[in-house]
């Protein structure tokens, strides 16, 4: 589970960075 977790986490991280990115 520890693994899911973690690549969700990674995810969501790259989403989040990718708005924070747009204008």
């Amino acid at each position: 589970d520890g693994q899911t977790v973690a690549e969700k986490a990674q995810k969501l991280w790259q989403d989040y960075l990718r708005q924070r990115m747009q204008p």
